[in-house]
């Protein structure tokens, strides 16, 4: 006599959590964040009268300790927290450690990149480096770029392809990482000309065409901007993988109760 299957009454349905207006509703009202902050920096800053311009400071993208660092570092931590949710559901589903190690990366990455813009990090270590000592190695901008920029440009170098080949069979999300990687290494280009200037101990002019806090905020622009696409990437590709995670519905012949169970 044969032994009765434990699977009869299971049937297997998709745990479909994800709506394709998710990833895309978060990108919009995080653009639409940024220019609005944006819209009030220049509104607000360049007002003559003094209380107009003391609230302008909340809102200006130049200062460390201001509203849009905040927003920075809230986008980031969303990434981290995204990178570490596809971790999770990866290991469960007992993906390549090369794949696992690439999210796990991405996780602390962003966190510490969220972490840097809340305390500043990379400015206050930039302060105590020995100007003696950027010249000695004959740089000339800020001197974060070769105390802690290295340690970020591994990160991403570690998480580039294993992220791309991951989200590659998703449509757009391959196009959004670009775009993700190009704002982030503008951002960086951008402070490094800001650098040459503002560390030049002869007090160099730039030339007429170069608008210094023009180009602040730009930097500033383009690294939120690269965050938000970062963050569509990632939460995208979080809720893919949910929504191809199948539940298994037992139902118990005798009892009648229902009892789902997770199927790789």
């Amino acid at each position: 006599m044969s032994s009765p299957d434990p699977h009869r009454n299971a049937v297997k349905r998709p745990l479909v959590i994800a709506t394709a207006n998710w990833p895309r509703n978060v990108l919009i009202v995080c653009l639409f964040v940024e220019a609005w902050l944006i819209f009030l920096h220049f509104r607000l800053t360049q007002y003559e009268n003094p209380t107009v311009t003391l609230l302008g400071q909340a809102f200006d993208l130049t200062r460390e300790s201001a509203l849009p660092t905040y927003w920075s570092s809230l986008l980031a931590l969303g990434v981290g927290a995204s990178a570490l949710a596809v971790f999770l559901v990866e290991k469960a589903k007992g993906k390549p450690s090369v794949s696992k190690v690439a999210w796990l990366v991405a996780a602390i990455l962003f966190t510490c990149i969220s972490l840097d813009d809340a305390m500043a990090f990379h400015e206050r270590l930039g302060a105590i480096t020995s100007l003696d000592l950027m010249e000695r190695l004959h740089y000339r901008s800020y001197p974060w770029h070769i105390t802690v920029a290295p340690l970020f440009a591994l990160g991403f170098l570690a998480i580039a392809i294993p992220i791309w080949r991951a989200v590659k069979c998703l449509p757009g999300l391959t196009f959004m990482l670009l775009v993700g990687f190009a704002c982030y290494g503008g951002a960086i280009a951008l402070d490094f000309v800001e650098g040459i200037y503002q560390m030049s101990r002869a007090g160099s002019t730039p030339p007429a065409f170069l608008n210094l806090p023009m180009l602040m905020v730009t930097e500033e622009a383009l690294e939120m901007a690269g965050t938000t696409f970062f963050l569509y990437v990632f939460f995208s590709y979080f809720l893919h993988r949910l929504d191809e995670t199948e539940v298994l519905i037992q139902r118990d012949p005798l009892s009648g109760q229902v009892a789902p169970r997770a199927s790789q």
